[in-house]
């Protein structure tokens, strides 16, 4: 014979909906600042064993590439080159430029490229 308990008190169901959650985290993961996503992204694929170099002080004033990327890394014959775009911050016209000359010139399977807004973002991108 089973006895059947009534629904407790303490296991009530959540009342917040997938998109509350979704939101929340979010918030949670979205750094503060690009910097801060720059230096996210790059501490992440150090973990990982890539060597990441932020090149987001490589301006053409001084002397950079107008369009490049903000981290360009590197492992075991790899190439990875991340825009960072903080916010609803768009690609300039020469990010744009240069993401359609990566398309099509170089071979996706040693050289990825791509836009990150968070960490995930890189991660996807990597198939991870």
């Amino acid at each position: 014979m089973t006895i059947k308990r009534p629904p407790s008190a303490h296991h009530k169901p959540s009342q917040r909906t997938l998109k509350s959650v979704q939101a929340e985290l979010a918030r949670i993961s979205t750094p503060a600042s690009e910097a801060a996503l720059r230096a996210e992204i790059c501490a992440a694929l150090r973990q990982m064993g890539w060597k990441a170099i932020d090149t987001s002080q490589d301006t053409p004033a001084r002397g950079g590439l107008a369009g490049f990327p903000d981290i360009i890394a590197f492992r075991r014959g790899r190439t990875l080159l991340i825009e960072a775009k903080h916010g609803r911050n768009d690609l300039s016209d020469a990010q744009v430029q240069f993401g359609a000359s990566i398309a099509q010139h170089c071979d996706p399977r040693s050289l990825v490229y791509c836009v990150a807004r968070r960490l995930d973002d890189v991660l996807s991108a990597l198939g991870l």
